[in-house]
């Protein structure tokens, strides 16, 4: 009976080694492969899957009809700072009948770009429109996405903002901002921004554009420089305030 027991206990042992050194060999391949998998990939082209999942590939599609780069990739450069977009120049409009054309100006932006993580792509921004030296508006980010490869970059945010009337009344909006460029010490050069709609929480003084409609922009002279540079352009003093990205004519 023990010789029967222990031959039973054996043959268990030996056949739970067996699938103990299969599992371990499978693991090991299946990380090897991984590993050439990530090897091969090309990080230059392509999104991330949080941006896959979080921006249709229509809206892409949209933004790019609208005339925008987007850069794809997924090894961006750090992006860290804050950049003053002057003159803030639209390029192009998705608003039905819109009163502002092609070459327009409105009030410039500051960006703050901080917190960023290229493990996971991902960066904090936050917004300030500026006109006549006064703050108009200020936007904040929950979490945005980035693409891109070394310098070449796109941001992906959604900003809840509010506006602040000059009777004291504040309105709210929440939009999809899409950020382009090349980062350089200097600032951000060849940059473009593009807003589009998501919610203008009923509107309740009629000036937002409407819901999925959106606008693109550019820097006038195509750098929005970086804070602490000598040369950085200053938002500009003028009389007649300019209107904000997200607004139609009062």
């Amino acid at each position: 009976m023990n010789l029967i027991l222990n031959l039973k206990y054996n043959i268990m042992k030996t056949n739970s080694s067996f699938y103990f050194r299969n599992f371990i060999l499978i693991i090991a391949i299946s990380l090897f492969l991984f590993s050439c998998k990530k090897e091969n990939e090309d990080l230059s082209k392509g999104f991330s899957d949080d941006i896959e999942n979080f921006v249709p590939d229509s809206t892409i599609q949209a933004l790019r009809d609208l005339g925008m780069i987007i850069n794809e990739g997924k090894e961006p450069s750090m992006l860290e700072g804050a950049f003053l977009a002057t003159p803030y120049i639209m390029l192009s409009t998705s608003v039905p009948d819109d009163s502002y054309v092609s070459g327009d100006r409105f009030a410039d932006y500051k960006y703050y770009l901080k917190n960023q993580d290229n493990e996971t792509l991902t960066l904090e921004v936050d917004t300030e429109g500026i006109s006549s030296g006064n703050v108009f508006t200020r936007s904040e980010g929950n979490g945005a996405f980035i693409s891109g490869y070394e310098e070449e970059f796109t941001v992906f945010v959604i900003l809840e903002s509010e506006r602040y009337m000059s009777g004291g009344d504040t309105s709210f909006a929440r939009t999809l901002e899409v950020i382009s460029g090349t980062i350089a010490q200097d600032g951000i050069h060849n940059f473009q921004a593009a807003i589009l709609m998501l919610d203008d929480y009923g509107d309740e003084f009629d000036h937002y554009i409407p819901i999925n409609t959106g606008r693109l922009f550019e820097d006038g002279d195509s750098i929005a420089y970086r804070d602490g540079f000598g040369n950085m352009k200053k938002s500009s003093i003028i009389n007649e305030r300019l209107p904000l990205i997200w607004e139609h004519p009062e």
